[in-house]
This record gives C-alpha cells, sequence and structure tokens, in this order.
C-alpha cells in the first residue's frame, strides 16, 4: 500500500476502509510528534472514496473540503492530502500527502509508514464538508489562473470537474466515480472523443486528479516536448529549467541553444522538486506529463498549465515537435548492471554520459537512457535518434547486447 511517495492500491484488497483507518492513526501521532495542529483532506470523485475518507479522517484533526483537483488543495500551507489514485484504474485508490508547498518531506512519510505498523484501526466517524474553508480554497486557487482559451477540454469525468466552469467548451463534465466514459489516464486509445470534436482547435485533457495535462494538436504532442514549447514560448517567467533523464535530448539541446539554464534530474516528483528548489526561479517537467514552476509551490498543476496552453494558436505546438525531428522508441530488456551499459554505449559512440538514474549516453545523432525498473525483474531503455534508420539501427544493437 505505501509506496515510494505516496498510498496506493486496489480497493478494497490492497486499500481498504481498516487500512486508512490505521493510516489515520498514524498521521495522527505523526502530528502530535511534529506538532503539526490541523490536517485538511480533499478526495476526486471515485466511488471507493466515501468511505475512505470517514475512515481516514476519524482519528487525526481533520478539515474534510470536498472533491477537488489536486492541485487546488495543495494551495493550502497546511499538512494537506487528497485521497485519489490519480491516472490509476478506477478500481483504484489512493492518498497523497502534501507539506508546506511541496510534497510531504521523506522524514515525515517514514515516520507514518512505521507507526502504522503498530497502529490499531478506530471507530469511523461521518465526516462534515467544511464548506466555507472549501469555497476559500477554490476561490483562492482560481484568482490566480490564466483565463481558457479557444481549446476543448476533456475532464474525463475526474476531479477537474469540480472547477469545470473554467472551462467554455468541454467534455465529460459531470463527475464519473467509475470512469466508465473515459480512462482516467489521457493518452493515445483513451481521447477518441477528444479527437473527434477537437476539429482546428487545440485539445487538453487532464488526468483523474488532473495534476497532469496532455494536448492535441492536430495529434497527441509528447509531454517533454510540451514542456519544451512552454519554455521557447517564455509561458513561464524563468531561466532555470529542470527535467527529469527520461526527457528528449533534442528538447534539452534546443532550450540550451535559446539561452535557458537546464538539468537533468532523476525521475520522480521529489527529485525534480529537490532540483528546482536549488534555484530561486525554476520550471520543471517530467516525461509523464507533470509541469512545475516554483512560483506555484512546486506542484503539478495540470489545471494551470492546461489554460496556459488552451491559448496557443493551432498547429503552433505541433509545428515546434516538428522542427525537433525526433524518432523515438522504447524498449525492455532484463535487468543491467550499469557499469556494462556504460561500457556498451561507449562503445556505441556515447561522448556524454548522464547518471542520475540509470545510464543515459548522448551524441549529436542519438541518445539511450537505460534504467532499471524499481518494481520488475527488467530495464527499461529509451531511445531517440534523428531518423528512423539509425533509430532502427540502434534499437537492434541494442536487444542484440542487451537481451540475451
Amino acid at each position: 500500500m505505501f509506496g515510494k511517495y505516496d498510498i496506493r492500491g486496489k480497493y478494497p484488497s490492497e486499500v481498504n476502509e481498516e487500512n486508512f483507518s490505521k493510516a489515520g492513526t498514524a498521521i495522527k501521532k505523526m502530528m502530535k510528534e511534529f506538532k503539526i495542529k490541523d490536517f485538511v483532506v480533499a478526495s476526486d470523485y471515485r466511488k471507493s472514496g466515501k468511505s475512505l475518507i470517514d475512515s481516514l479522517c476519524s482519528a487525526p484533526n481533520s478539515i474534510f473540503v470536498g472533491p477537488m483537483p489536486t492541485p487546488c488543495i495543495q494551495y493550502r500551507a497546511d499538512f494537506v492530502g487528497i485521497i485519489t489514485a490519480s491516472h490509476n484504474p478506477p478500481e483504484y485508490n489512493g492518498l497523497k500527502l502534501f507539506l508546506n508547498n511541496g510534497t510531504l518531506p521523506e522524514k515525515y512519510y517514514k515516520k507514518i509508514k512505521n507507526l502504522y505498523q503498530v497502529s490499531k484501526p478506530v471507530k469511523t466517524k461521518k465526516v462534515v464538508l467544511n464548506k466555507k474553508l472549501r469555497k476559500e480554497i477554490l476561490e483562492n486557487y482560481i484568482s490566480d489562473l490564466p483565463n481558457a482559451g479557444n481549446a476543448v477540454f476533456d475532464l474525463g469525468g475526474g476531479a477537474a470537474c469540480a472547477v469545470k466552469n473554467l472551462f467554455p467548451k468541454r467534455l465529460f463534465d459531470m463527475p464519473d466515480p467509475t470512469f466508465k466514459k473515459r480512462y482516467p489516464e489521457p493518452k493515445i486509445g483513451t481521447l477518441s472523443v477528444l479527437e473527434k470534436t477537437v476539429k482546428n482547435r487545440i485539445g487538453i485533457a487532464f488526468d483523474g486528479d488532473a495534476d497532469r495535462c496532455v494536448v492535441i494538436d492536430k495529434k497527441m504532442i509528447d509531454a517533454d516536448v510540451l514542456g519544451g514549447y512552454i519554455v521557447s514560448k517564455n509561458m513561464i517567467d524563468s531561466k532555470n529549467i529542470i527535467m527529469t533523464v527520461d526527457c528528449s535530448s533534442k528538447v534539452f539541446s534546443n532550450l540550451i541553444e535559446q539561452g535557458f539554464n537546464c538539468k537533468y534530474c532523476a525521475v520522480g516528483i521529489k527529485d525534480v522538486e529537490k532540483t528546482m528548489r536549488r534555484f530561486k526561479d525554476s520550471f520543471g517537467f517530467e516525461n509523464s506529463g507533470h509541469y512545475y514552476a516554483s512560483n506555484r509551490k512546486y506542484v503539478g498543476d495540470g489545471i494551470y498549465f492546461g489554460l496556459l496552453l488552451s491559448n496557443s494558436k493551432p498547429n503552433s505546438i505541433l509545428s515546434y515537435q516538428n522542427s525537433l525531428s525526433i524518432e523515438r522508441t522504447q524498449l525492455t530488456v532484463k535487468k543491467v548492471n550499469y557499469q556494462t551499459v556504460r561500457d556498451f554505449l561507449e562503445k556505441l559512440g556515447a561522448v556524454e554520459f548522464i547518471e542520475l538514474d540509470g545510464v543515459k549516453g548522448i551524441t549529436d545523432d542519438w541518445s539511450v537512457l537505460i534504467r532499471n525498473s524499481n518494481t520488475q525483474p527488467l530495464a527499461r531503455v529509451s531511445v531517440e535518434a534523428k531518423n528512423k534508420i539509425k533509430l532502427k539501427e540502434l534499437e537492434k544493437e541494442i536487444q542484440t547486447a542487451l537481451s540475451a
């Protein structure tokens, strides 16, 4: 149930009322130890959420503010949580935790995990919605958002429905607790209605808790390319750009050429946030579709960046993607030894290496990132090249050398 950054699992086999009651007891003990007064809790609209809310909030001094996008609740400066499984399938649920303008620091999360092991469930109480605080949080968040452009927004029946009036042209704007109408992860194969509706406009789609957004401009735009577009069009006021190592080296070099100070970091929200905090003003993005800004409390905010991007002219984002001429593919191989990988990439001609998270070899013509999975006995390989011929050559070399 406890993952690297949050609580998540299938309901009710992994995540259930008893486990959430124990988690609530552990959170209460942690709050007492670190002298935290209140725990503000929100949720998405998943069917299993209602009973989990009551179970979680029965022990700690909790204030429930109802369903809303993850970035909304993160705009509280307190200790906050949102019951959501984000982009995961409908049968999942979970809990994300944040403290003082960022993700929950590791020492707090570890304390909760340890206390959970010795905690017992408590009697469940019916939690009452705090309408006043809900109104305050939503109004505060909405007041700082860009106006929507002439785009079509796919809310997917998820948490974005709580702020649906922000989006003049919208799809799936009614809460869908079982995601019958659209899968909670916006990706190729789940956005057919949006693809048919956009015509000559930009399409924006959110995941289940709206901390991510994706863009359709004639076709699905790659997430890291979208990050590069935001930067290159000066949509954010920052010269310090942080991107995870699995992002395109073409995007990285393109932004360097434009005069931006770009840095790679390991994959994951904690690593992005940690690296961003080393700079006064920064913008960060992941290949997963999360976009972060230091002036937006270092949180993934699909709503803000979706609205920002909705003001782009049709074909402008696609033109930027085409200008980069990125050919890429994803492979899986058996788990690898990183020194062996570095030696292999050096033989292929790599002249630069990034070893923050796995090994990434880079040349002017191609880049290859190989990372061992934390959950499976395999390694994931991200390959990009200047053309399809070179891409196929690299794919064959990698499979021959690392799949044996």
